[in-house]
C-alpha cells in the first residue's frame, strides 16, 4: 500500500520474461483495480441502539450471505449455541470473541512460497468485514483471534519427517519466516485503518504463543512448547486408534461396511443417535474421553477426511490409512 493507504500491485520483474513484462503490468493494475473496488467491504447494515437488538440478530449479521462467507449456514443446535453466545456477551456488556484456525506453510520445500499472499490478505479483510457487521449491532464490538496450528502441524506432517531433527528445524524456520511476514501485514492494514477500526480487533496467535500464555497463568515451570505437544499427542495417538477403530466398526455395521453410503448425522438423526449410544458405552471411547477428548465424530465429518486421506496417499484401504496416521 502506497501513503494514501491505496492499493499498488508490483510485479517482480527480475521472475518475468522481458518480453511479457508489459503484459504482467497490464495485469497487475488489473488486480489493483479490482482490490480497490472490493476492500474494505461496506457494511450494509445500519448502526443498531442499545438494547433494540438480541443474539439472534448479532448472527444473521454475522453469517450474512454466501458472498460474504464460504460454506453454508450454520443451522440447528449449532446457530442456537451461536445465538446463546452473542446474547450473554450483549447481557455482560462484553466484547465477542471469535476464533478460527489458519493455515500453516503451504510448501516446505519451496520457501519463497510462503509469504503473505493474496489469500492471505482476503482473508484478513473478510474477516474486518465480519467483525463490523457485528460492531454495527453490538456497541462492545468483536475480537477475532486467528489460530496458527503450528504445533498441530508439526506433529502431524513433520514429527515424522525423513531427515528427522533437521527437517523438524527446517519447518520451524519456514514456519517463522510465514508468521512473520502476517504479522507484518496485518500491522499495515492496521496502520492504513483498514482493519482494527471501531471496537474491532484482528489477532494473530501461534498455538506456541497459547502455551506460553497458558504456562504463565498457572505458575508452570516452562517447557520447550514443540517437545511438550509431540509428548502428548504421542500419549493419546494410541487411545484415539483404539476409538477410531470400535466408532468404525459400529458404523459399518449401523450404515454399511462402504462408507460412501453413509448418510448424515442430519439426513438420519434416528440411526445417529443410536450410533452415539454404543459408542459412548465402549471402553476405547470412554478412554478417550477421560484423555480430555469431548464429543463424537458424525459420520459425515469421518467420510471427508477419509475422502481426504486417499487423495492425499492415493489408498482406499481404511485400515491402511489408520495406520499410517497412527504408526508411521
Amino acid at each position: 500500500m502506497d501513503n494514501r493507504g491505496e492499493f499498488m500491485i508490483i510485479p517482480r520483474e527480475d521472475k518475468i520474461d522481458p518480453s511479457k513484462n508489459s503484459l504482467a503490468w497490464q495485469r497487475c493494475e488489473q488486480v489493483q483495480q479490482t482490490l480497490s473496488e472490493i476492500f474494505p467491504v461496506r457494511c450494509k447494515y445500519d448502526k443498531c441502539n442499545p438494547g433494540d437488538v438480541v443474539g439472534a440478530e448479532v448472527i444473521r449479521r454475522l453469517i450474512d450471505t454466501p458472498e460474504t462467507r464460504i460454506g453454508s449456514s450454520p443451522e440447528g443446535s449449532a446457530k442456537e449455541q451461536l445465538e446463546r453466545e452473542a446474547s450473554k456477551a450483549m447481557i455482560e456488556n462484553s466484547p465477542i470473541a471469535l476464533v478460527s484456525i489458519y493455515g500453516t506453510p503451504r510448501h516446505l520445500d519451496h520457501p519463497e512460497l510462503n509469504k503473505a499472499q493474496l489469500s492471505d490478505f482476503a482473508a484478513v479483510m473478510m474477516a474486518q468485514a465480519a467483525l463490523d457487521r457485528v460492531y454495527s449491532v453490538h456497541d462492545q464490538g468483536a475480537f477475532f483471534h486467528l489460530v496458527d496450528e503450528n504445533l498441530t502441524a508439526l506433529w502431524l506432517d513433520i514429527a515424522q519427517h525423513p531427515d528427522g531433527k533437521a527437517g523438524i528445524e527446517k519447518f520451524q524456520g519456514v514456519y517463522k519466516g510465514y508468521l512473520n511476514d502476517r504479522l507484518r501485514m496485518i500491522k499495515v492494514l492496521e496502520e492504513h485503518g483498514l482493519i482494527n477500526t471501531g471496537r474491532t480487533k484482528i489477532e494473530l496467535l501461534s498455538e506456541t504463543d497459547i502455551y506460553g500464555d497458558i504456562w504463565k497463568k498457572i505458575g508452570s515451570p516452562r517447557r520447550n512448547p514443540e517437545e511438550d505437544f509431540i509428548t502428548k499427542c504421542e500419549i493419546s495417538r494410541p487411545i484415539f486408534l483404539n476409538y477410531l477403530t470400535i466408532s468404525g466398526d459400529i458404523f459399518k455395521n449401523k450404515y454399511d461396511p462402504d462408507d460412501s453410503l453413509w448418510q448424515s448425522s442430519t439426513e438420519n438423526p434416528e440411526l445417529w443417535d443410536e450410533c452415539q449410544k454404543e459408542i459412548m458405552g465402549t471402553q476405547e471411547y470412554k478412554d478417550l474421553k477421560i484423555s480430555g477428548w469431548q464429543g463424537l465424530i458424525p459420520p459425515e465429518m469421518r467420510t471427508y477426511y477419509l475422502n481426504k486421506f486417499r487423495q492425499i496417499l492415493g489408498q482406499p484401504n481404511l485400515s491402511a490409512m489408520i495406520k499410517h496416521y497412527c504408526f508411521m
